[in-house]
């Protein structure tokens, strides 16, 4: 297996942004789960925290969402709002060449005005984190 991104089957963006993150080599967990993400398969995948789960997702994702469809395409859940935080950053920092709408729905925030900018911007991805019972 190679030890290098499968730089040939990701966008031209999403290249640019690993350079300019210094991402070279894939970890073992973006080894194995991008190739498949990437194929279209369906992944449940455990590893530890820092091991680079958020780009083993992220990268097939941001491939698949087309910026010219201005409707919600995917939704990312996050069990907490700083790790929600985070993962949207990471979002944001792949897509910032790409006309990309990435809105997140955070609890402990005014539900009406998250989901009213997510409508209003017509979000391509949204980012969730546990917002409690309406």
């Amino acid at each position: 297996m190679s030890t290098k991104f499968p730089f040939d089957q990701l966008p031209e963006f999403l290249q640019e942004s690993l350079n300019k993150i210094n991402i070279s080599e894939p970890t073992d967990i973006q080894q194995k789960m991008i190739p498949e993400a990437l194929e279209g398969q369906s992944i449940i995948a455990r590893s530890q925290t820092g091991t680079g789960k958020t780009l083993a997702y992220l990268l097939p994702i941001l491939t698949r969402v087309d910026a010219s469809e201005k409707n919600l395409q995917a939704v990312v859940l996050a069990p907490t709002q700083e790790l929600a935080m985070q993962i949207l950053e990471v979002a944001k920092q792949l897509s910032a060449n790409q006309p990309l709408e990435i809105a997140a729905f955070i609890g402990g925030a005014n539900i009406n005005r998250q989901a009213w900018t997510s409508l209003r911007s017509k979000s391509h991805i949204l980012q969730s984190a546990h917002l409690g019972a309406y």
